[in-house]
């Protein structure tokens, strides 16, 4: 499986997505599902027979942004003009058994094996924006091997296509730590060190942004961290319940990963380094 992300960013699709179908080959799961642009189905089909999984079901859908949050909204119809004709494509192993088409529709979290609280979460009214906001705003102790945040500055992370109801999840964290593993059989060594530690690294919310540091380090209370290596996002772009614009201090997102070695002291400062070798001073609490 090791060509099947170079095979999927030859005809337009993020190399991430090769977890997803790589889970059902190495039957992970029984089945797996793709949303693509129309233009790219055949070529999909294509690769999905090569490595001998079965077209189970597919349907025409339209896309169109998301007012509330950076994701997309996938409709059986739409009248908007600026929406775009995609496809749902659903794949499975030849030896699971064949789910009806109108069931895998109605019900695409319980048959992709999603917990059911991760389900339950993606029910609600404006669910990726209320999803968003407790991912960076009200989760504690997050789990890196859920860092969807990180796909707000990242092709690739080594989870799938999935919207945990909480980065604290346990039980999203057991669904997902089958692909962590897969992951190092997909992604060459080089690609997979430098994902995990995109998922691992630094983000703060500064004002009205969202801010990833991949060059970075701790010194006693100090988080110090390169302005160059910054990846940022205005925060209403990811979810619309965001309000706050207060620049007086910033937030750093706690991950359970190795960014805090046991005992050590939290960090209550953020120096950022600047293009001028000056340093920028913020006062840092722990979110």
């Amino acid at each position: 499986m090791k060509d099947l992300p170079d095979k999927l960013n030859s005809i337009g699709v993020e190399r991430r997505f090769a977890l997803d179908i790589g889970s059902v080959i190495a039957g992970i799961r029984p089945r797996g599902l793709m949303h693509i642009p129309v233009e790219q189905k055949n070529s999909l089909e294509q690769i999905l027979i090569q490595y001998g999984l079965i077209i189970e079901a597919q349907r025409a859908l339209y896309r169109q942004n998301d007012s509330n949050s950076r994701e997309g909204i996938l409709l059986d119809s739409c009248d908007d003009d600026s929406a775009t004709e995609w496809c749902e494509i659903w794949y499975s192993h030849p030896t699971a058994t064949r789910v009806n088409a109108e069931k895998l529709f109605l019900n695409t979290g319980e048959f992709l094996g999603y917990p059911p609280c991760c389900r339950k979460s993606m029910q609600t009214e404006n669910a990726l924006a209320k999803l968003f906001y407790r991912y960076i705003f009200t989760d504690k102790d997050r789990f890196w091997e859920l860092n969807r945040l990180a796909t707000i500055f990242h092709h690739t992370i080594l989870m799938p296509d999935f919207f945990p109801c909480s980065l604290s999840c346990s039980s999203a964290l057991s669904y997902v730590i089958p692909f962590h593993d897969l992951a190092k059989g997909i992604f060459p060594s080089y690609e997979y060190i430098k994902t995990k530690k995109q998922m691992c690294s630094p983000i703060t919310v500064i004002g009205d942004e969202i801010v990833h540091w991949s060059k970075w380090h701790i010194e006693e209370s100090i988080l110090e961290v390169d302005v160059n290596s910054a990846k940022k996002e205005k925060i209403k772009k990811i979810t619309a319940l965001y309000q706050n614009n207060d620049t007086s201090s910033a937030l750093l997102l706690s991950f359970r990963n190795n960014l805090f070695p046991q005992n050590q002291i939290r960090p209550n400062q953020l120096h950022i380094i600047l293009q001028d070798n000056n340093i920028a001073n913020i006062n840092l609490l722990l979110c």
